[in-house]
């Protein structure tokens, strides 16, 4: 996500470093992804294999391109919180369910690009799309990082117990918490006119901060469901872990979708957590979010062609 702040985030010329540092990071995931697989065949397929699996992926597919909804209406919400009701719903909707594919897309930027860039056409001010740019940015993260912490915190405080580093975590977590936060703020501060519009940002941040919170526990819910179906243990832990690695995969620059990355975490954190099937899980996610994506883009595709 680095690109999407561009030249507010970093000087031009560390851009080429923060994109090469992220292809690298996507290349070993890519890696220790292929490795696990390999490693795990034998199970794997059994467990891919099983209907219930199956079905839940199905299910689950139907059930992410739900909760993107939920996505859309936190963006169209912050839109109307700078411009009002410009962007009619429907066309807000069309907008973000088209522009999600383009995640997967070199890049990891490319579906907010395209939502600008439509959205602009559609009548929406450059200030609006900014500001709603950065403020889901940092909403997103923030509500990925507390799911993560919330319920993946026993394992959080396992692995940094075996370092010797549990009585770190707290200040880590409030220093890193503080210092995004405050380069966030600095970063909004710069785009918007403070005094005219901090009220309608915090009304509509607030309610977009719910939306993503709910489509956070959602999304990595259809991971808790798929160790069910593979008869592990019904650790609310999956989740956390699972909002952990979505959060990585969306932080890394260059990693389409968090392509590599977001399965990487996701198989060594279940794998660290005892959760049997944990590379059948991370592989059956993975497709529960692209399917999601693509049945959601279809539905905005055939919503624009209507007369």
């Amino acid at each position: 996500m680095a690109d999407e702040l561009g030249t507010d985030a970093a000087p031009s010329r560390l851009r080429p470093w923060l994109k090469a540092a992220g292809i690298l990071v996507t290349l070993v995931a890519l890696v220790f992804v292929t490795i696990a697989v390999q490693r795990s065949f034998d199970q794997l397929q059994a467990d891919l294999s099983k209907p219930g699996f199956l079905a839940a992926i199905a299910i689950g597919s139907f059930a992410y391109a739900l909760l993107l909804v939920l996505l859309a209406i936190a963006w169209r919400g912050l839109l109307v919180a700078i411009d009002g009701p410009v962007v009619p719903f429907g066309a807000a909707l069309g907008i973000y369910a088209r522009t999600q594919v383009y995640k997967y897309l070199p890049s990891n930027v490319l579906h907010m690009v395209g939502r600008y860039v439509e959205a602009r056409r559609a009548g929406a001010s450059h200030q609006a799309l900014g500001i709603a740019q950065l403020v889901e940015i940092a909403l997103l993260t923030a509500a990925g990082g507390l799911v993560a912490v919330v319920l993946a915190l026993p394992l959080l405080r396992s692995q940094l117990r075996h370092y010797d580093l549990e009585q770190w975590l707290l200040p880590i977590i409030v220093i890193g918490c503080t210092a995004i936060a405050t380069c966030l703020f600095a970063l909004v501060a710069r785009r918007l006119e403070v005094r005219r519009l901090a009220g309608a940002i915090l009304v509509r941040g607030a309610a977009a901060f719910g939306l993503y919170l709910l489509f956070m526990l959602g999304s990595s819910g259809l991971a808790w469901a798929l160790a069910i179906t593979l008869g592990g243990p019904a650790s609310l832990e999956i989740i956390g872990i699972t909002a952990a690695a979505w959060l990585v995969g969306f932080l890394v620059p260059g990693a389409p979708g968090g392509l590599g990355v977001r399965d990487a975490v996701l198989i060594a954190g279940l794998t660290a957590a005892g959760v049997p099937g944990a590379t059948a899980i991370a592989l059956g996610h993975r497709l529960i979010t692209t399917l999601g994506d693509a049945l959601f883009a279809f539905a905005g595709f055939i919503a624009r062609r209507r007369p």
